[in-house]
């Protein structure tokens, strides 16, 4: 049901993008983590085959599993600094040829029960039109910030509409359309919002207000870090977004009013769908515990009644599945091909249109949080564990790996020493920046060292640091390695 409406004033991770630090307006880069068409490709060309992680451009000590944004030669990225009582999470901005570091916004966390240290789950978002910087902190902070790092707007969110905090840190990455910044999450609050639900909320990106609120009615089973999908449907804007109760859930994307929800899974679900020609939703869900299946629904044209969304019942629009499984891994779509990496580590490409796997193959033991990266035919993907040392010493984040996989050639797989359990909780950042003397590309990753004597868990493990990266500088026009 809709919840409320109130008119308004008005890094192992990997990100593709193309930077101009010169540029006007409109801002140009990655400036959101699942891309500029909100699959998780690039529309790059002349990338390497081969990366080498140990050599970086530069790094950074910032502890996190954000994912990096990049715009107009900027790397906008989240984590968090000190521990216990000190610690505090936020935005640091970095200049992309250097790694200087440009400005930086912590935040204190006062109220959530996070462990692990598993802060910064979410990524920042740059809006296209003004270049401002948005962050939902693990802490309950959603903030807005100019490109320059000057605050604009803070919105206390567990204070103020009663968001909860679980103890794994899933938090949402903001959304930016139009005038609106819109995130979601797990809130409690008063009156028809008391019940715990999941719900999105729209903000006016410049002031803050709430423009919108919206949910499902369903209650939450677990929290999740699933960003919204926006599109069109029946000549509406329209989010569409997995959620904590197990479903797919859409509203209107201007009004917060709610349209539909298909329950699909017993527990939360945190991969973020993806739309195929504004016709099926694809959703991947699972958990470590009880495997899950990779699905392809039929988006409903149905209209709702009173104030709540039509039920739709899964077996009524589901097209095929396929008996893939992952927890958090998000799938991409590149043309009409999923890929996407399963919780056992093995790498998919399924027909999207069919469900038939095309192929596969295992490029590790287990897997986490990140997703795979396409760009120019090639697969970039980051993964928790490399399987030869995981098999010898049966330590998990020892040796991160990142695979490279040329769909056109073959694939080569690199491998990284960490002392890491996390080094693969979200996409690297590859990205493609113009500086004043010449043009150079370079990945942005992000490793982990776990604190030495610190137990496992779930295969996040407690953090020490967590570099940002950059690597495999070369000239453009020059000939990448490996070509």
């Amino acid at each position: 049901m809709k919840l409320f409406i109130r008119t308004a004033a008005v890094l192992g991770i990997v990100s593709l993008a193309t930077l101009n630090s010169h540029a006007a307006a409109p801002v140009s880069g990655w400036l959101d983590w699942r891309g500029p068409d909100q699959n998780g490709i690039s529309h790059e060309t002349g990338l390497p085959d081969q990366v080498d992680p140990a050599k970086p451009l530069w790094t950074a000590d910032f502890p996190g599993a954000s994912t990096a944004v990049v715009a107009n030669g900027h790397v906008y990225i989240m984590g968090y600094l000190g521990e216990g009582p000190d610690l505090q999470e936020g935005v640091i901005c970095f200049d992309a040829e250097t790694g200087k570091e440009l400005w930086r916004h912590l935040y204190s966390d006062y109220l959530s029960d996070i462990i692990y240290q598993r802060y910064a789950s979410s990524s920042p978002t740059v809006d296209p039109e003004t270049g401002n910087v948005y962050m939902q902190g693990t802490q309950g902070l959603l903030v807005g910030f100019t490109g320059e790092g000057k605050e604009l707007w803070k919105i206390p969110m567990m204070e103020q509409y009663g968001r909860l905090t679980f103890p794994n840190g899933r938090t949402t990455s903001p959304v930016v359309d139009q005038d609106l910044v819109i995130t979601r999450g797990i809130t409690a609050n008063w009156g028809a919002n008391g019940p715990a639900g999941d719900r999105v909320y729209a903000f006016d990106k410049r002031t803050g207000d709430l423009v919108w609120a919206s949910g499902d009615g369903i209650r939450p089973m677990d929290s999740c870090f699933a960003r919204p999908y926006l599109t069109f449907l029946d000549g509406k804007r329209v989010f569409i977004t997995s959620t904590g109760d197990g479903s797919i859930y859409c509203g209107n994307a201007r009004t917060g009013d709610p349209l539909w929800v298909i329950p699909v899974a017993k527990a939360g679900i945190n991969p973020s769908v993806l739309v195929h020609n504004n016709d099926k939703v694809i959703c991947i869900y699972g958990t470590p515990y009880e495997p899950g299946q990779l699905i392809a629904l039929k988006i409903p044209h149905v209209q709702p009644t009173n104030a709540s969304p039509v039920v739709v019942a899964r077996s009524q629009v589901e097209l095929w599945n396929a008996p893939i499984s992952t927890s958090a891994s998000s799938p991409i779509l590149a043309g009409d091909t999923v890929y996407v990496t399963g919780e056992k580590g093995n790498l998919c490409a399924v027909d999207v249109n069919t469900g038939n796997i095309n192929w596969q193959m295992s490029l590790g033991i287990e897997q986490r949080n990140a997703c795979p990266l396409f760009a120019d035919g090639k697969l970039y993907v980051p993964m928790l564990d490399d399987p030869e040392t995981k098999a010898k010493t049966g330590e998990t984040g020892t040796k991160g790996a990142f695979t490279s996989s040329n769909l056109r050639r073959t694939k080569a797989r690199y491998s990284l020493t960490l002392r890491s359990t996390e080094f693969a909780r979200a996409r690297p950042p590859l990205t493609t920046a113009r500086s004043t003397c010449r043009p150079r590309k370079s990945l942005l990753l992000r490793e982990q060292r776990k604190q030495p004597g610190r137990p496992e868990n779930d295969g996040a493990g407690m953090a020490e640091t967590r570099t940002c990266r950059a690597v495999a500088d070369y000239s453009v026009g020059s000939v990448p390695p490996g070509r």
